[in-house]
């Protein structure tokens, strides 16, 4: 894939307020799956750059994180241990999240509510099911828990699917007004 400075800039802008997003988390009290707006970033990443680019911007987050940067939202905060919380399998949702969203908006010349709904959800969708599975795996097999799918489902989804929702609603807004008034986003220029 070839990028142009365009792309470049909006991929780091993308990036940029993943890091934000996430570093500023740490000033809530701490959960095992805490509350977040980055699944907000990542759906606007996907719906405003594309599949590419969106996932790219929020795969440069994990790696940035992964390096050791403090931009993840619980301890360590950062570094390679990271990938042993039981969050990170929504860390890697985030990429997963943001090419989902952009991958239906991107096939759409005029993409009319029901395209932007459905893309934010499908994106919600990849996001749960990467982090829901990589919840299971962390408790289950690293750290010895035995959890089953419906306590799964209580830790890592049930307190936070209405308000992911509610960042879907935001999301297809916020998307939709943008489209609309800035015609130099790297998914309009895209054939």
């Amino acid at each position: 894939m070839k990028l142009t400075t365009r792309d470049i800039t909006f991929t780091a802008v993308f990036t940029a307020a993943a890091c934000m997003v996430g570093f500023a988390l740490k000033i809530v009290p701490p959960a095992l799956v805490p509350f977040s707006l980055l699944p907000l970033v990542a759906m606007l990443a996907g719906g405003l750059l594309g599949s590419k680019l969106g996932a790219l911007s929020m795969a440069l987050y994990t790696l940035i994180g992964l390096v050791g940067l403090p931009v993840f939202s619980v301890p360590p905060f950062g570094g390679f241990s990271y990938i042993f919380q039981p969050t990170f399998g929504f860390v890697l949702g985030f990429a997963a999240c943001a090419f989902t969203a952009g991958k239906i908006l991107e096939n759409k010349k005029e993409p009319g509510m029901y395209h932007y709904f459905a893309a934010m959800f499908a994106g919600l969708g990849s996001l749960y099911m990467v982090g829901l599975l990589y919840l299971y795996m962390i408790l289950n097999l690293y750290l010895g828990r035995a959890t089953g799918f419906a306590e799964i489902l209580m830790i890592g989804f049930l307190p936070f699917i209405l308000f992911d929702l509610v960042k879907a609603a935001a999301a297809v807004s916020l998307t939709r007004t943008i489209m609309k008034r800035i015609s130099i986003l790297p998914i309009q220029n895209r054939s």
